[in-house]
């Protein structure tokens, strides 16, 4: 709510600027978020690179270990959730 009272006192000009600014940052940090995984789960699933396809053990691996990342990300999403509506 204050960042909108914040941004309602910009000029337009430079409403667009930040607004654009942010939202670099959130695709800089999503492209971030998603190297990583794949780095983390490349290097824990994939460990001989005898193919240019994944084997089933790899694929079962690569697999769990996106899930486990997509629910650790909910669970720390609901957490911070819950921590700024109790501020």
């Amino acid at each position: 709510m204050e960042n909108n009272i914040l941004l309602d006192k910009l000029s337009d000009k430079d409403k667009e600027e930040v607004l654009n600014k942010l939202s670099e940052l959130e695709i800089q940090d999503s492209m971030n978020t998603y190297n990583g995984l794949v780095q983390r789960c490349f290097n824990e699933c994939i460990t001989i690179l005898r193919s240019k396809n994944l084997d089933n053990n790899e694929k079962t691996c690569v697999n769990s270990c996106v899930a486990k990342f997509m629910n650790f990300s909910r669970r720390i999403g609901l957490h911070f959730a819950e921590k700024s509506q109790s501020t």
